[in-house]
């Protein structure tokens, strides 16, 4: 089958690592905009995955001729069509797009013909890690609240990786000694450091209306992720669990090995059901487009 993935956009790349390990075994092609991969994501995957990449030609005729057309992003309005499948990052953008179907990376966005895909792939995985844990995303100095900070005091044997945008300074942080802070990392760079991580930290006061990239990576480098109860429960993954506070949590060491083990085995369950959860779920979309374009 002949695949595409569209993106005109500089957001979302980080996206496309669960679309090409659904479509491994497919003939896949970006369709991109030339520099706006600010990330290397792009990079990153090719030494994953086999796949083509044709910068700025966004012709309707050519997009539209693949077995299956992906947009990254649905406001991206490169093309409008209905046979275009798009990728719903927040429900009320719904309306704003004339794709038939959706697909949406959080069980918080629902509605007709949206399917919900956790978005986990299979990346090189080290064997060796450090005692280490690491946060993506989006936080803001405010983000690392006291109960954050006394987390941080209480596990001077970890380092805490932040690799973080939001503010300008991050002055909460910055004075201690076990935190590495990171603006704007390369994939490549980054993914080095998830390799070496034991632990991989969910944000607290995740927002419950967009999907966190860091929920992705933790399970995709089966990393055990410590995340707060509900956004557990709300996805169905595995992980370290807090009500309200990471201090709840307690010291990382006194986790033990066996602990640690079954969690990363019930890491390994879940990502492998999922990847394959995902590919039955788009496989259908795919053969219902090509079951509607021969009518």
């Amino acid at each position: 089958m002949k695949i595409c993935l569209i993106t005109r956009t500089s957001t979302h790349y980080e996206c496309m690592g669960y679309l090409l390990e659904i479509f491994k075994s497919d003939d896949i092609t970006i369709h991109a905009k030339k520099g706006k991969d600010k990330f290397k994501y792009l990079d990153f995957f090719k030494t994953i995955y086999n796949f083509s990449v044709i910068y700025d030609n966004f012709d309707s005729d050519l997009l539209l001729s693949y077995d299956l057309s992906i947009k990254i992003t649905s406001t991206d309005y490169i093309i409008e069509h209905k046979n275009v499948v798009s990728i719903l990052h927040l429900g009320k953008e719904k309306s704003k797009c004339k794709s038939k179907y959706f697909l949406s990376l959080t069980p918080y966005i629902k509605g007709e013909n949206i399917y919900y895909t956790y978005p986990v792939f299979n990346p090189k995985l080290d064997s060796v890690f450090d005692n280490m844990i690491t946060l993506v995303g989006y936080n803001t100095d405010n983000s690392f609240d006291i109960n954050t900070q006394e987390f941080i005091r209480e596990n001077p044997d970890f380092t805490f990786n932040l690799i973080v945008w939001g503010s300008k300074k991050y002055n909460t942080v910055k004075n201690f000694k076990n935190v590495k802070l990171y603006h704007y990392l390369d994939t490549d760079k980054m993914v080095k450091i998830i390799n070496k991580s034991k632990f991989m930290l969910c944000k607290k006061n995740i927002s419950r209306t967009i999907f966190c990239g860091n929920l992705a990576l933790a399970l995709s480098f089966e990393k055990p992720l410590i995340v707060d109860t509900k956004t557990k429960d709300d996805y169905k993954i595995p992980g370290i669990e807090y009500k309200s506070d990471f201090t709840e949590v307690g010291k990382l060491n006194s986790i033990s090995d066996e602990r640690y083990c079954q969690t990363i085995q019930e890491i390994k369950i879940f990502k492998e059901n999922t990847i394959e959860n995902n590919r039955v779920i788009v496989k259908d979309i795919l053969h219902t487009n090509l079951f509607n374009k021969m009518q």
